[in-house]
């Protein structure tokens, strides 16, 4: 081979290359490049060779001469056959690349005293490597046989030792902010010295992650941790600690439980602090996540693929503020993070409103004082004596008042509503004409409170805004002539709910039935209530699983707003009409297909990703709405839907049909997939 015309080149570039060229062993006159005088006409041109880069040639050896270009910065030798590197001799050296050789040795830096960057990744370095170097700033030495490592490296910014044997690490460097040990075989290891670290993978070793582990993890600076693949059967909060995290991996670590009892006010205030914002926890033994991570305002993501469980694994699958609700929703009512919600805020207000108060007390007893002087009638007003100590005696039978009828509401709820009629009553009013309010005759044995009615011409109960302690179960349970029932707003429990719904197959004349926040409620189970016609469901963010079975008269199915992931629906053949937006679904309900008569289907704003050629078999459907979903084709089995007449996609990522096709509108696209 001629090597004139690349020496030529490199003289005038500063640089030497060459490039999948077979090329066993290097040639004297290369390493003379600096020297020799090609065109004497054009040597003022020359320059300092600064880079040496032979990759893939096949070179098996290389000579110490390199030396006399001693102005090399970069050295790239990558994808050759070399076994052994000689002792270099390179002052101004940078940059050495040795990356898929056959390298038995680490070579010798000790005459490289401005090397920065070393690559040695994918060779054969096996036994203890000990680097000792002032300038070395990335190391990377990836798919080796390396035992054990010990570094002394001051300026040391990356390490990167993946897919080793290695066992033992000694680290003496406080400056490392990048750190990949993963897939080697450590079992102890310590962290004290990163105390700058920013990316730390420790996956697929023999790490016992127990409570001390995770104590000293708390103690670092890192925003990416991955622990996967190593022993974590319990995840303490000490680990959410550390205080710049922002992902955290801990796949195949056989996690099976959370413990976060050593504070709820710890917890609270750690969770509350915390910057994760994704957790890896997929592929361990978990039944469910604690539900402390809700209260994180970073959280974004949580991923639980692969553990053994059902509804919570989809749950969270959804957006983030979702997903942190319904992890909030799983909170005990007695946890610290409601009181703190609920009891600050709750003392802030009731201070603003007596200020307030204060105010329009003052306003109307100037008001009235000039009424007086205008009608020179004597005053009758109350000595100020009295009223602060009727005020006194109102304080005193606050608490056991409160206690009473609103024991199981919430303190803000009870505050709030006090305040707002104690305001009300001091509002200031110049003229104050009487109210006169036509109310028709009740019989004694018809008067219920006004949150719980029952209008006998209507036929129609209503249970709306009353603690479950108020509402009268019996009364509800022989109401068996109603044809509307509605419950509104009521914080009643899961038990409490069940034994109105079982009541239901009793009520032949119920037609109608809406529940609307009911948030404690996760499933609804409705069987053998034979008149009813429409069901709504609104605004239940606990709600999961719906079942329906034996209505044979229901025509109407409204469910949204919720976090609904089910929908089982049996022997219901008149349904017409079902809306399901705003939930959790990720697909369509398979049972749907079964209803024959359905003219419009309603599935927006879901996590739907594909429409089932099962669509087809609803020949009636004349309105589909599959808008703002995670869709990318809509089959042609759409187009066979013959009575459609209106059809909303949009809000989907659809690469099929063509953006082209979808400009056209709904009908048009149908239109399409027909071949029409």
């Amino acid at each position: 081979m001629d090597f004139t015309k690349i020496l030529r080149q490199a003289q005038l570039s500063g640089c030497l290359q060459l490039v999948d060229t077979p090329l066993q062993i290097i040639p004297d006159e290369v390493y003379q490049v600096n020297v020799l005088m090609f065109d004497t006409r054009g040597f003022y041109e020359n320059k300092e060779v600064t880079k040496f880069i032979i990759k893939n040639c096949g070179l098996t050896q290389i000579s110490a001469d390199i030396s006399l270009i001693d102005q090399l910065k970069v050295v790239d030798l990558q994808s050759n056959k070399l076994q052994k590197i000689p002792t270099f001799n390179l002052q101004n050296l940078v940059y050495l690349n040795l990356d898929n050789n056959k390298l038995f040795q680490f070579p010798d830096l000790s005459q490289l005293p401005f090397l920065e960057q070393l690559y040695i990744n994918k060779n054969l370095l096996q036994g203890s490597v000990a680097i000792d170097h002032n300038s070395l700033k990335i190391i990377e030495l990836s798919g080796n046989k390396i035992s054990s490592i010990q570094i002394q490296a001051p300026q040391l910014h990356e390490f990167k030792a993946d897919h080793n044997i290695i066992n033992q690490v000694e680290f003496n460097d406080q400056s490392l902010l990048k750190l990949d040990l993963s897939f080697n075989q450590i079992s102890t290891l310590v962290l004290d010295n990163l105390v700058r670290i920013d990316d730390l993978n420790l996956e697929s070793n023999k790490l016992n992650i127990n409570e001390q582990f995770q104590k000293t993890i708390s103690t670092l600076s890192a925003k990416i941790i991955n622990l996967s693949s190593n022993n974590c059967q319990c995840i303490f909060i000490h680990m959410f600690t550390c205080k710049n995290l922002v992902e955290l991996y801990l796949k195949y670590c056989h996690v099976n439980v959370f413990d976060f009892s050593q504070s709820q006010e710890l917890s609270t205030s750690v969770m509350k602090k915390s910057k994760l914002r994704f957790f890896d926890l997929s592929n361990n033994d978990l039944q469910e996540v604690a539900p402390e991570l809700g209260i994180s305002n970073q959280i974004n993501k949580i991923n639980v693929i692969g553990n053994p469980m059902r509804k919570m694994a989809k749950l969270l699958q959804v957006d983030g503020d979702k997903m942190k609700n319904y992890l909030i929703d799983k909170l005990p009512i007695n946890h610290f993070y409601h009181q703190k919600l609920t009891y600050k805020p709750v003392e802030e207000f009731q201070e603003a409103m007596q200020n307030q108060i204060q105010i329009v007390q003052t306003q109307q007893k100037r008001q009235q004082e000039q009424a007086e002087q205008q009608s020179y009638i004597p005053s009758k007003r109350v000595p100020q004596q009295n009223i602060a100590q009727q005020k006194t005696q109102d304080e005193l039978d606050y608490e056991e008042y409160l206690q009473l009828k609103y024991g199981q509401q919430s303190k803000q709820q009870v505050q709030q509503q006090i305040m707002q009629r104690q305001m009300q009553q001091q509002q200031p009013r110049a003229v104050e004409q009487p109210k006169i309010e036509y109310q028709p005759f009740v019989p004694q044995q018809q008067q219920y409170k006004q949150s719980q009615v029952v209008n006998p011409l209507q036929q129609q109960l209503v249970i709306q805004d009353v603690a479950e302690a108020e509402i009268d179960l019996q009364h509800i349970l022989s109401a068996e002539q109603i044809q509307q029932f509605k419950i509104i707003n009521v914080p009643i429990q899961q038990e409490f709910f069940e034994k109105i719904t079982k009541r239901l197959s009793k009520y032949n004349s119920l037609q109608y039935f809406y529940l609307n926040r009911l948030h404690k409620i996760q499933e609804i189970h409705l069987n053998g209530v034979n008149n009813l016609r429409n069901l709504e469901i609104f605004q239940m963010k606990s709600l999961q699983f719906v079942c329906l079975q034996n209505l044979p008269a229901l025509q109407q199915l409204i469910v949204s707003q919720t976090h609904l992931v089910e929908l089982q629906v049996q022997n219901c053949p008149q349904i017409t009409q079902v809306q399901l937006k705003s939930n959790s679904l990720d697909q369509i309900p398979e049972n749907l297909f079964q209803l024959r008569n359905i003219i419009e289907l309603d599935v927006s704003g879901n996590q739907i990703k594909q429409i089932p050629d099962e669509i087809q078999q609803f020949a009636q459907l004349q309105v589909l709405n599959i808008s703002t979903n995670q869709i990318r084709i809509i089959p042609n089995s759409v187009g066979k839907l013959r009575n459609l007449q209106q059809f909303n996609f949009e809000g989907n990522i659809i690469i099929k049909p063509s953006a082209a096709v979808q400009k056209r509108g709904g009908i048009a696209l149908v239109e399409f997939l027909r071949g029409e």
